[in-house]
């Protein structure tokens, strides 16, 4: 439904505004089923209610864009690093915008830890040898 809307219009899915009644309509669920599914969408931030309150319409709309479809791992509303540099390159913010693990610090393995837990018995100690 989402997608047929976005193609349509010529908008991102991310961008369609729907109610409940279209849902209803398209799906042939009841009243009752799509309350519920919306309520979990939107308590799973997956949909979110764009206006509606008091007796006036609901609104929603899609936080997801289309992410993920091929397979790649995505949040939803975050913008990837790619996208970032283009946008920092474009407004000239940073012109070395580079990404570097060299500078994250490295924990020893040998840092000595609690000996109490945060429950339970005291922690055994071990002999490195």
């Amino acid at each position: 439904m989402i997608t047929n809307i976005a193609q349509k219009e010529e908008i991102k899915p991310s961008e369609v505004r729907f109610t409940r009644k279209a849902i209803r309509d398209h799906t042939k669920w009841s009243d009752h089923q799509v309350r519920g599914s919306l309520a979990q969408l939107v308590d799973l931030e997956y949909v979110i209610i764009n206006s509606g309150r008091n007796g006036s319409r609901y609104m929603y709309q899609l936080l997801w864009d289309g992410q993920g479809t091929d397979g790649s791992t995505f949040m939803i509303g975050l913008t990837n690093i790619e996208e970032l540099q283009k946008k920092a390159q474009k407004t000239g913010i940073l012109s070395n915008l580079a990404v570097s693990t060299s500078n994250l610090a490295v924990i020893p393995k040998n840092l000595a830890g609690s000996l109490r837990p945060a429950c339970g018995h005291l922690a055994v100690l071990e002999k490195e040898g």
